[in-house]
């Protein structure tokens, strides 16, 4: 009976509404060798349309993305054209080795931490996928080749945040990445020098990729973090000199850890 009264609590607490888009305390100067700096400033300059209100373009899109450019579309050529500042802050960014969206801000709670736009992650994605299609159209192999591990790299950055959402974003632009250099390598224009430069970078990106251990284990301390959170703000909005209510919550977070598998001692 306890545990479900735990997992109600659970529940009520994630379903509360909370922003993903938390502030971190503004900086007097960008932190020096992170690459979400950049991406967060490439974010800001994408020129996609509202997709509710251009779902075509978003459909032609899709088809360049996995097909390639098989015909003149310049509403798609446009968008590629005025997002080009948000692809050099891109390039900024992938040339670095950290990625942190906290931006140096330390959150009391894990759950607290802030997410990046899930839309815009897409948009940037399906941008640089964009430009490498675009080289490829005017023949530019190498360049396109370059778009697409410099995806990879990003992928690879947004996997290093914690927490599922994460590693969700880092695995869809992973494979977004993968399509258009699968189709290259089986094709018959493939040249060595850069089919060895997607082999060494396929091989050092593996060793990268994280683990579903490390999934695990993150998914867990956000579940603790949730719990942990719920009974500080009960603990301050009701019972907070009570040896009662201080008793049920040692035992709340103790089935807790628990059910996470953590046996840490309350």
């Amino acid at each position: 009976m306890k545990k479900i009264y735990l997992i109600i609590f659970v529940i009520t607490l994630v379903l509360t509404p909370i922003s993903l888009f938390a502030q971190q305390e503004a900086a007097s100067d960008p932190q020096e060798g992170n690459a979400a700096v950049y991406y967060t400033k490439a974010m800001e300059l994408l020129k996609f349309p509202d997709p509710a209100q251009r779902p075509e373009i978003f459909k032609r899109i899709a088809e360049i993305m996995e097909k390639g450019w098989q015909e003149e579309d310049k509403d798609v050529e446009e968008i590629l054209q005025q997002s080009e500042p948000s692809l050099k802050e891109f390039s900024n960014g992938i040339l670095l080795k950290q990625c942190d969206f906290t931006f140096g801000k330390k959150y009391e709670y894990l759950i607290d931490e802030p997410i990046p736009s899930l839309l815009k992650i897409r948009e940037l994605t399906e941008l640089v996928i964009l430009k490498g299609r675009w080289y490829e159209k005017n023949g530019e192999f190498n360049k396109a080749t370059d778009e697409y591990l410099s995806l990879l790299r990003f992928s690879w950055h947004i996997s290093e945040g914690k927490g599922l959402l994460f590693k969700m974003m880092g695995v869809a632009a992973e494979r977004d990445a993968c399509i258009p250099l699968k189709q290259y390598l089986n094709s018959n224009i493939a040249q060595k020098q850069n089919c060895l430069k997607i082999s060494n970078h396929l091989s050092d990106h593996n060793k990268k990729h994280f683990l579903i251990e490390e999934l695990y284990m993150n998914e867990k301390e956000i579940f603790l973090s949730k719990i942990r959170k719920g009974i500080d703000i009960d603990e301050v909005n009701n019972f907070s000199n009570s040896l009662l209510k201080s008793k049920y919550h040692r035992e709340f977070l103790k089935q807790g850890e628990e059910l996470a598998g953590n046996t840490l001692s309350c």
